[in-house]
């Protein structure tokens, strides 16, 4: 061996002998940084823990139902009257082109809150607003998704976290859905199964057990116990509108028996003269295969006044 490759040899030793404790670990406990967050779409955001997912295109509420629905759904907006972050997710609504709302009904109430809403969201600034407690310094994740906390607020309703994502999608998210949030979010974790069909001004898709759990809706439980989940959706139809309900049961027979169920609480419904009387005698129920298929055609009073009933 020659007197230059020995010396060659001999300067890039330490050299090797480094990238080789690196590559196997021996160099110390250093580890591949986690990927930067991945939100997409609002339904991105959701946890896979809550059992109802509605989708609000806000553009064609406004067109459909009038300025006055549209104000009531920003006073809907998860927060107490006190919390400015409510007031921050409120004027993040007004600059929303879709808004997808996600909770779970337990105790005989809707409970816990996450909010993501697609649109301009430029110069909104949550530490603008006199949140108390108040909004810390925002966090960097990566991908030009960031984060905002504050410690904890004063009711289970009021939001606690919120990312962002450019200025394009923002996520408000109550202090119990936290943790599920930050694992979809920043972890990679699968977010909800349940997911709105992008159709008409309003959709949702609600997980069976909680519509089962409902006091109020005894019947919904019998007729459709052993189904997962329903959808459907609100859109327009010439002067009215039209409503479309499905959910797939586990056999023909159990859609067939809940078709009949659903029929004769309809005509119950309708014979009560109540508030909802005008809705059930614009419904049809029927049962095709193992789904039980309701559609309703509205004319705009009758949708107007079920939406102020709902939002009261």
């Amino acid at each position: 061996m020659s007197a230059a490759i020995r010396s060659l040899g001999l300067a890039i030793a330490p050299a090797l002998f480094t990238a080789l404790l690196v590559t196997t670990g021996c160099g110390g406990d250093r580890q591949i940084p986690p990927a930067a967050p991945s939100v997409a779409a609002p339904v991105d955001a959701i946890p896979p823990d809550l059992d109802w997912v509605v989708r609000l295109d806000v553009g064609r509420i406004h067109a459909a139902l009038g300025k006055s629905v549209v104000k009531s759904l920003r006073e809907k907006t998860p927060g107490t009257p006190h919390d400015e972050a409510a007031h921050f997710v409120t004027d993040a609504f007004e600059r929303a082109r879709v808004v997808v709302v996600a909770t779970r009904y337990e105790g005989g109430a809707f409970q816990d809150f996450v909010v993501a809403l697609d649109g301009d969201f430029a110069g909104l600034d949550p530490r603008r607003y006199t949140a108390e407690p108040p909004w810390q310094p925002p966090i960097d994740l990566g991908g030009d998704v960031r984060r905002w906390d504050r410690i904890k607020p004063k009711a289970r309703s009021d939001v606690a976290r919120l990312y962002a994502r450019s200025d394009h999608l923002l996520v408000a998210v109550t202090e119990a859905e936290i943790d599920s949030v930050e694992a979809v979010i920043e972890r990679g974790a699968p977010a909800n199964p349940l997911k709105p069909r992008e159709r008409g001004f309003l959709s949702a898709a609600v997980r069976m057990r909680s519509l089962m759990a409902s006091q109020g809706l005894p019947l919904i439980g019998t007729a459709f116990r052993g189904a997962r989940g329903a959808e459907g959706f609100f859109d327009t139809d010439g002067d009215g509108f039209r409503a479309e309900i499905t959910c797939e049961l586990a056999t023909e027979a159990d859609a067939k028996q809940a078709a009949e169920l659903l029929t004769a609480a309809r005509a119950v419904l309708e014979a009560g003269g109540g508030r909802f009387a005008s809705l059930a005698r614009h419904t049809s129920i029927e049962a095709q295969g193992a789904v039980v298929i309701a559609r309703a055609e509205l004319v705009r009073d009758v949708l107007g006044d079920l939406v102020g009933e709902v939002l009261r």
